[in-house]
């Protein structure tokens, strides 16, 4: 970019809000940030005086254009103004314009700004931008639907009452569910939940807060890998799920999340060679809701325990499947120790800072890596009210006798105090 814009207050979009014009704002302000085909870097700033079809669109006389000429037949217009967050240049508002043989059009739509970026790219290099667009469509989808949940519950007055709800976990639900409708600040289209259909949200997604009950699969024992001794109290027996009580001597439960269930577990177990080993339990068993992770599932009754586990569908990007490695089920465990002893060695946190129990998984082997990923768990168990997050188990607090009187828990900032770096440094040494 050949010059810099001083700093001003930014303008007000012009054009209405909706689902798929705020999708292309946050789309727009990404390209510019990550400077994706060297938008930013190699474009030029220019006055409205350079865009005559900018006064037609409605933008002021005084707004600034980024002009790039690099992609292709046609002359991409960008109206900017800066950012001190992130990224020095964001859109000031749609539309952006496209010049091509002295002709200004208008593009509203990310489909057309895509399309505009991929320009003279080759047909495999554009399906990039190809699928994007995909997943673009789904963000706008799900969004819409999300923010008509918002609507609704937001309406009803017990949605700004969750700080006097009597349980510590009913408040957790309830922010967990207020945080669902707030957008990833980095990524555009983090509300796409690639996989689920709009529909599915209401049955699976923390935004709707849905209760439902697992499903369960009967593996033969010889196949299942557990870590951790522990289990929720409320675990199910084979008589709880519709089966055999005589299986426990041959097979073991694992729990399956019922969107898996219902559309790809019979895929994943021909796949894998294991159909006639594995079985299906005909009856559901144990009352969840999704926290904000989606597949992170509180048990509604024994909520310090949640439950982990795979779930078929992306998150922050086609590439991201939720699902879990075999190789990470110990890794929440791994952290949770080293930051357990980090506590133990730290005079300032010894004795204030309470860490979930990570300990207990469990998977089960055969076939495809990708078939055995599908049906791990993770467990874990909170020790205390949620003063932060962790990476993935099951849960439970302790009575309130076990907190310290002289202050509450540390809260993450505590990790900046000095000496821990030296700490840190030396446990990953010697492991």
């Amino acid at each position: 970019m050949t010059a810099r814009l001083p700093d001003q207050t930014a303008f007000a979009a012009a054009t209405p809000q909706t689902d798929a014009a705020y999708i292309c704002v946050r789309v727009v302000d990404t390209l510019l940030r990550e400077d994706v085909r060297a938008c930013a870097s190699r474009g030029e700033l220019h006055g409205a005086d350079a865009v005559p079809a900018a006064a037609a669109h409605g933008f002021h006389s005084d707004q600034q254009w980024l002009r790039v000429a690099h992609l292709g037949a046609a002359t991409l217009w960008i109206p900017v103004t800066p950012s001190r967050y992130m990224q020095e240049w964001r859109l000031s508002r749609l539309p952006l314009l496209r010049e091509e043989a002295g002709a200004f059009s208008a593009m509203h739509d990310i489909d057309a700004i895509l399309a505009a970026f991929a320009g003279d790219l080759s047909v495999d290099e554009a399906r990039l931008f190809t699928a994007y667009d995909d997943e673009c469509r789904v963000a706008v989808e799900h969004r819409t639907a999300s923010m008509a949940e918002r609507a609704r519950w937001f309406a009803q007055a017990a949605s700004a009452t969750g700080h006097a709800l009597p349980a510590w976990n009913q408040r957790m639900l309830h922010y967990d569910r207020i945080a669902g409708f707030l957008d990833h600040p980095y990524y555009p289209t983090a509300r796409a939940k690639l996989g689920f259909a709009a529909a599915d949200l209401a049955h699976y997604a923390p935004e709707f807060q849905p209760e439902f009950a697992l499903n369960w699969l009967g593996v033969p024992r010889e196949r299942h890998h557990r870590s951790g001794g522990a289990l929720p109290p409320n675990w199910p027996n084979f008589a709880d799920v519709g089966l055999d009580p005589a299986l426990a001597r041959s097979h073991v439960l694992v729990p399956v999340h019922p969107f898996v269930w219902q559309h790809h577990l019979d895929g994943f177990i021909v796949e894998a060679g294991l159909d006639g080993e594995v079985i299906r339990a005909p009856r559901p068993y144990l009352r969840v809701s999704p926290t904000l992770s989606v597949r992170s599932l509180v048990l509604l009754d024994a909520p310090a325990w949640h439950v982990k586990l795979p779930l078929t569908i992306r998150t922050l990007g086609a590439k991201n499947i939720r699902t879990i490695k075999p190789s990470t089920i110990g890794d929440g465990h791994r952290i949770q120790s080293l930051l357990g002893e980090i506590v133990r060695r730290e005079p300032d946190l010894n004795g204030q800072v309470l860490l979930t129990d990570e300990a207990n998984g469990a998977m089960w082997t055969s076939g495809p890596s990708w078939a055995t990923s599908c049906v791990a768990t993770r467990n874990r168990r909170w020790r205390a009210p949620r003063w932060c997050r962790s990476p993935a188990c099951w849960r439970k607090p302790p009575a309130a006798s076990a907190w310290p009187k002289s202050s509450p828990p540390a809260t993450t900032a505590a990790i900046s105090k000095p000496g821990l770096t030296h700490t840190w440094r030396s446990r990953c040494s010697s492991t």
